[in-house]
C-alpha cells in the first residue's frame, strides 16, 4: 500500500513540475504585447508557427508511415498543418487584441498583466486535470495478448485467404500476400471447434498497407447445409491482415431457403478454397 502511494506521488510531482513550468513560460509570453511589435515581426512569427508545425507533422508521420507508399499524403498533410498554423497564429493576434482592448474599457491598468496570470492558470489547470494514462494497465493487456497461443493456419483457412488476396491488385494486395507467408492464427482457450472470428498475426515489421484500417473488398461467400448464405471477409487492422470474419450474408438472405434462427449454427469447420464463391464487393462475379 505504502510502495502504491509512493508510486502515485513520484509520478504526479515530474507532471505537477513540467505543469507549473508551461504556465510560467505561457503567462511570460502573454506579457508581450504582439499589437506593438512590427508587421515584420509578427508575419515573421506566424511564418515560424506554421513552418515548425508542417515540420513536427512531416517528421512525426515519418515513423508511421512506409515513405514510398505515402509520401503524397505526408506532403500534403504537412502543407495542410503548415498553412493551419499560420492562420492560428493570425487568429491568435487578433484575439489577444481584441481582450487587450475589452479590458482597458473596463478601466484595467495593467492589462498584459491580467492576461498573463490568466493564460498561466489556464496552462496550469489544462494539464493538471488531463486525466494519466494508465501505462500500467495497458502494457499488462499488451503482454496478456502476446501470451495467448499461437498456432499455423490451417490450409482451409490459409486457401481461403489467399483466394480473396488473389481476386484483385489494388488495396495493397501484394503486401498483404507477403504478410500471409508469416502470418499465424491467435487463439482463445483450447482452439477447438470454429470462431466467427479468427484473428491473424503477423510480424510487426512487416510493411503495412495503406490506408491502415478497412475490410478487404474481395469475400468468400458459400451456402451453409442449412441453406444459409455466408459470407466470410478478411479484415486489416493497422496496416496487417487482422483477422477472417464469418458473417451472413446480409444481401442474399431474404432468398435464403434455411430458415433457421442462427444461420451460422451448422457451421463447424471452415470450407474449402473450392467451396466458396469469390465476389468483389457484394457482386457475385467469382
Amino acid at each position: 500500500m505504502a510502495d502504491s502511494q509512493d508510486t502515485k506521488t513520484s509520478s504526479i510531482r515530474p507532471k505537477l513540475g513540467l505543469a507549473v513550468a508551461l504556465s510560467t513560460a505561457s503567462g511570460l509570453l502573454t506579457l508581450i504585447d504582439p499589437a506593438k511589435l512590427r508587421p515584420v515581426t509578427r508575419a515573421s512569427l506566424c511564418l515560424g508557427t506554421g513552418v515548425a508545425t508542417g515540420a513536427a507533422v512531416w517528421f512525426g508521420t515519418s515513423k508511421e508511415e512506409p515513405v514510398k507508399s505515402s509520401m503524397k499524403f505526408r506532403t500534403a498533410f504537412a502543407l495542410g498543418s503548415t498553412v493551419l498554423g499560420v492562420a492560428s497564429t493570425k487568429l491568435s493576434f487578433a484575439a489577444d487584441r481584441k481582450i487587450h482592448q475589452s479590458l482597458l474599457k473596463r478601466g484595467v491598468a495593467n492589462p498584459r498583466t491580467v492576461m498573463a496570470v490568466g493564460s498561466g492558470l489556464l496552462t496550469l489547470l489544462t494539464f493538471l486535470v488531463d486525466p494519466p494514462r494508465e501505462e500500467e494497465h495497458d502494457s499488462s493487456i499488451d503482454r496478456s495478448e502476446e501470451e495467448l497461443p499461437i498456432r499455423e493456419l490451417s490450409p482451409e483457412v490459409l486457401g481461403l485467404i489467399e483466394g480473396m488476396l488473389a481476386g484483385t491488385e489494388d488495396f495493397g494486395a501484394a503486401i498483404l500476400r507477403e504478410q500471409l507467408a508469416g502470418a499465424r492464427e491467435q487463439y482463445w482457450g483450447d482452439g477447438e471447434g470454429i470462431s466467427y472470428q479468427l484473428d491473424l498475426v503477423v510480424p510487426a515489421e512487416s510493411e503495412r498497407t495503406v490506408p491502415h484500417n478497412f475490410t478487404f473488398p474481395v469475400h468468400a461467400d458459400f451456402t451453409t447445409s442449412a441453406g444459409q448464405p455466408v459470407r466470410i471477409s478478411l479484415a486489416v487492422n493497422d496496416g496487417h491482415l487482422g483477422a477472417l470474419l464469418l458473417d451472413v450474408n446480409h444481401e442474399l438472405m431474404e432468398t435464403a431457403a434455411g430458415n433457421a434462427e442462427d444461420p451460422l449454427e451448422s457451421i463447424t469447420a471452415w470450407p474449402h478454397r473450392s467451396e466458396v464463391t469469390y465476389s468483389f464487393e457484394g457482386s457475385n462475379n467469382s
